[in-house]
């Protein structure tokens, strides 16, 4: 889903009536790679992904909550700036250029695999972009002169130009329609997989069943020593009973190894035979469970409205992130609110305060990809680093570290042993808020260094 240069032509008009003059108030992302700003209380959204570039104007659309690295660059030197203009760089070019008052450029590139993002100074320096540059054409890195492209090439899509005349968010609802639908069919092969998984467990458990059934056999082992009490004396350890006393088919009892006696015996076969009732009743139990599961997974489930449910839950997600910059100007209250950083990198780190905020930013505010710091053997907040999906750097790590032994009681000591990992390996320990269980964890000693604590300090939201 990419637009063509004629419909960029008519969107470009569209935006510029709307949002040249406006005070650009608000920077966000709706999805990694696809950005708002927020001008005149309306919303310019772009995204120059590979199979889904486009530019769109809507009123309202839910944010994720969280902002990457480029975006955060995009705030700090575009936020409160004005537009000044917005238009093509070459007519026959899907290349969009956003001029703002503080001398800055944004342009989008809107050609498909090779599209990009660009912020540019008032030189038409490239102070960054949103994907590294692979173009063989042009040197885009940092630092260097912006230079447009020779020629992209124009690809048609369904919309007519009437469309997006009376619809300019048209790409938009598109593009969440996409998603919307991803994410059913992957809901829809999550639930095929949990009830290929069910039908497993369940055939497992019918098996233990069987086996536990055959275990109840020893019960008349039991019967038979205690009724043939008198019968075993001396050496005797093993009996065959053509005629057993309780006038079922004939048998052969043996003493089990080590056992003596066979009142001994009767209490042993007994607890094989009391153990296996357990399992049954257990495993009914749990065979019953999963039976309803599974005809609600098979008969009940409805891909959409998980979706649905999903993405509704995705906004309060995201209106909780948003909340963790609480008034820090109120007085005689206790407010609840984090201490937010910024890493050399961009990356924004997050230090919990009471353990009950520990457990709210860990389990709530970070995702599984994020990564958590606490110091080793002292008591200290939880620190998470909100890299996503992204590798750690080392500047983070060691800026993230930092802060875990800054806020910790190992701060007397200028230093101690931080260690971290991703948010996925951790879990709660029930009833104790800020106490956690961690599977995998790395380890690095860290030394409280002034000159980066005192940058870190800078960075503060």
């Amino acid at each position: 889903m990419n637009i063509n240069t004629d419909q960029l032509k008519i969107l470009t008009d569209i935006l510029k009536e709307n949002f040249v003059g406006g005070r650009l108030s608000k920077i966000g992302e709706i999805e990694k790679g696809v950005f708002y700003f927020e001008i005149k209380k309306k919303l310019l959204i772009f995204t120059s992904q590979p199979n889904c570039s486009y530019l769109a104007l809507s009123e309202r659309i839910p944010s994720r909550g969280e902002i990457s690295s480029f975006g955060m660059l995009l705030r700090k030197h575009l936020n409160g700036a004005f537009v000044i203009d917005i238009g093509l760089v070459n007519p026959d070019d899907r290349v969009v250029e956003i001029s703002f008052s503080r001398e800055n450029f944004l342009i989008v590139e809107l050609s498909g695999r090779h599209g990009n993002i660009f912020i540019l100074d008032e030189k038409r320096v490239i102070l960054g972009s949103w994907v590294k540059n692979k173009s063989q054409k042009r040197d885009l890195r940092t630092g260097n002169v912006y230079v447009a492209p020779d020629h992209v090439f124009s690809h048609e899509t369904k919309c007519d130009c009437l469309t997006l005349r009376e619809h300019p968010d048209y790409f938009l609802r598109m593009h969440l329609s996409e998603i919307k639908e991803s994410l059913i069919q992957k809901v829809t092969r999550e639930n095929e997989k949990i009830v290929k998984r069910k039908k497993k467990l369940l055939s497992n458990l019918t098996m233990d069943i069987e086996k536990a059934e055959i275990e109840l056999l020893w019960k008349r082992h039991g019967d038979l020593f205690l009724m043939t009490i008198n019968e075993w004396s001396g050496n005797v350890r093993e009996k065959y009973f053509s005629n057993p006393p309780d006038g079922m088919e004939p048998l052969t009892l043996k003493l089990p190894v080590g056992i003596h006696s066979a009142s001994a015996a009767a209490d042993f076969f007994y607890r094989k035979y009391k153990k296996a009732r357990r399992t049954i009743d257990v495993l009914s139990e749990r065979i019953e469970i999963i039976k309803n599961d599974l005809e609600t997974l098979e008969n009940d489930f409805d891909a959409e409205e998980a979706v649905t449910n999903i993405m509704k839950e995705s906004g309060k997600q995201s209106s909780t992130a948003k909340s963790i910059r609480a008034d820090r100007s109120s007085k005689g209250k206790t407010s609840s609110h984090f201490r937010e950083f910024l890493s050399s990198d961009g990356i924004k780190i997050i230090v919990g305060r009471t353990a009950v905020e520990n457990h709210k930013l860990t389990f709530r505010v970070a995702n599984g990809e994020d990564y958590w710091f606490h110091i080793r053997d002292f008591s200290g907040p939880h620190v998470i680093a909100l890299t996503g999906k992204k590798e750690l750097t080392q500047e983070t790590l060691l800026d993230a570290a930092s802060l875990a032994v800054f806020y910790s009681d190992a701060r007397k000591n200028g230093g101690g042993d931080v260690i971290y990992t991703r948010r996925k390996y951790l879990k709660p320990v029930k009833g104790s808020p800020g106490k956690v269980t961690v599977a995998s964890s790395s380890n690095r000693s860290v030394k409280l260094d002034d000159i980066r604590v005192q940058r870190i300090f800078k960075s503060r939201l």
